[in-house]
């Protein structure tokens, strides 16, 4: 079993000639995954077939430490086989998902987080286990995989093993750009609608801006119901701290202020555990941890253990919020920015 740490090399099996690879060259990521045919046959053949694919790999925001390519030549719709809801680091697994088929690989697990938690909007998502990854999961592996989510999606392949286009593969940020531009318009038209937030009511109101991509919504305070949080909120303003989209909760974006950092002890109060798009939420536990969320689509599940966590809901953007939350979801693609946190003028 995958935890995190290497694997044993002596005991790894012989190589199958079906035996895949990913290769990510931006990120130096390369992993060996070995086809589970005696478990699922049906996937292992459907995706040999499917191979080599070349695409953009990320790290989507449902599955937890992932990464993950598209697989535009496998033939769907994915009938389950070997399905699984639990993943441990050094899967390998085949979903299907709105942009397509996608094979997705497991590599790590985050304290007693295990390596993911995937769902959608039905709920936890069950996905075919195809293979296991038998190239040496150590810290340096893990680092590049990660780097695809802090730095930002890379093109990629994944080949059968020996085939020509592991030799040629080059990263090719034209091609990204062009797969990210796609993406992004496919999510404009699901989520228009949902970026109208409620008129402004005279309250207090903070500004969050993503500076990288000049992205500045407002979001008003709600001191009647969070009126302990929203006072030392708006006292501790500016901050200007690192962004980053979350992998395993869904459409949120969070940073990692902390409460030394801000020199406040929040306490539990208009706690919600199912925002909706343009709330503004804090995460307190474990103290000192003052962590602040925002979320911009619909159908996030805050991961928590058991999700989703509850935290304390301060503030809902107000207005037109359409463009920020591009700018949120350009995050997820594009890897970490910044956001600062100022009094509105």
């Amino acid at each position: 079993m995958h935890d995190g740490r290497s694997t044993v090399s002596s005991l790894r099996p012989a190589r199958s000639g079906e035996d895949v690879r990913l290769l990510v060259p931006r990120a130096g990521l390369d992993l060996e995954i070995e086809l589970l045919q005696d478990l699922a046959p049906r996937t292992a053949a459907a995706l040999v077939a499917a191979l080599p694919c070349a695409g953009l790999a990320t790290s989507e925001s449902t599955y937890g430490s992932v990464v993950c390519l598209r697989l535009p030549n496998y033939p769907g719709p994915l009938e389950p086989e070997n399905a699984t809801t639990f993943p441990i680091p050094g899967d390998v697994f085949v979903y299907q998902r709105e942009h397509g088929l996608e094979l997705v690989v497991y590599y790590e697990r985050m304290g007693g987080v295990p390596a993911g938690s995937p769902f959608d909007a039905l709920g936890p998502k069950a996905g075919n286990r195809v293979g296991t990854v038998v190239s040496d999961l150590t810290p340096a592996a893990c680092d590049a995989a990660r780097s695809i989510w802090q730095r930002g999606a890379a093109w990629g392949v994944v080949a059968a093993w020996g085939s020509a286009e592991l030799a040629s593969v080059e990263d090719d940020p034209a091609a990204a750009a062009a797969e990210i531009a796609a993406r992004l318009a496919a999510w404009a038209r699901r989520t228009r609608r949902d970026h109208v937030g409620p008129p402004a009511t005279g309250e207090r109101r903070i500004a969050l801006f993503i500076p990288e991509y000049d992205a500045r919504t407002e979001v008003e305070l709600l001191p009647r119901l969070a009126p302990h949080a929203c006072e030392e909120v708006w006292s501790h303003l500016p901050i200007e701290t690192p962004l980053m989209h979350g992998r395993y909760s869904g459409p949120e974006m969070f940073t990692q202020v902390g409460g030394k950092q801000w020199h406040w002890t929040p306490k539990a109060e208009n706690m919600t555990a199912y925002p909706i798009p343009g709330d503004l939420v804090l995460y307190i536990d474990p103290p000192p941890r003052i962590q602040i969320n925002y979320f911009h689509d619909r159908d996030p599940v805050p991961y928590g253990t058991p999700p989703p966590e509850s935290g304390i809901r301060v503030g809902q953007s107000v207005g037109d919020f359409h463009d920020f939350a591009e700018a949120c979801v350009r995050v997820g693609l594009e890897g970490w920015k910044t956001l600062v946190v100022e009094r509105a003028m």
